[in-house]
């Protein structure tokens, strides 16, 4: 009857030791796929590091453009001034030279 007993409780050893490795198998599947995971988002990390770099180099490139087209925009808006005052001037110096030719008609 002893040995039926400790048969018996040999038995459920096995049966939770087989269990147990089981279980170690499952989670080192589960650590795997983790690390698996985590490798693909570091790589992720590292291609939006250089993603981000990018589009701030971009974005640097952008501004100074942006600054080189105020600058001729501003260098426009005087030339157009100047353009203006001159035209006024010939219209003005045209407008001259025609009452001064019916003067003399």
């Amino acid at each position: 009857e002893v040995k039926a007993s400790v048969m018996a409780k040999l038995e459920s050893l096995l049966t939770c030791n087989n269990n147990l490795r089981e279980q170690l198998c499952n989670l080192e599947a589960l650590n795997d796929e983790n690390i698996s995971i985590m490798e693909k988002i570091s790589s992720d990390l590292v291609t939006s590091m250089h993603d981000n770099k990018r589009l701030r180099l971009d974005l640097e490139c952008f501004e100074d453009r942006e600054f080189e087209l105020e600058v001729l925009l501003d260098t426009l808006d005087i030339d157009s001034e100047q353009l203006s005052e001159r035209l006024e001037e010939i219209a003005s110096k045209t407008s001259l030279r025609l009452s001064e030719c019916e003067f003399e008609r």
